[in-house]
């Protein structure tokens, strides 16, 4: 089995991707492949 490489998201980055889920509606999972996060990985 082949790890994926590990995101690394600034403060910024968290921020904006927030902003995106309130303000414009998407779903924690379009998040996530918007970022290239895995489910194990947590925005809070």
């Amino acid at each position: 089995m082949t790890r994926k490489e590990r995101v690394n998201t600034s403060p910024e980055q968290k921020l904006e991707y927030a902003k995106m889920m309130v303000e414009s509606g998407y779903t924690n999972k379009q998040i996530m492949e918007i970022s290239g996060a895995s489910e194990s990985a947590s925005f809070y």
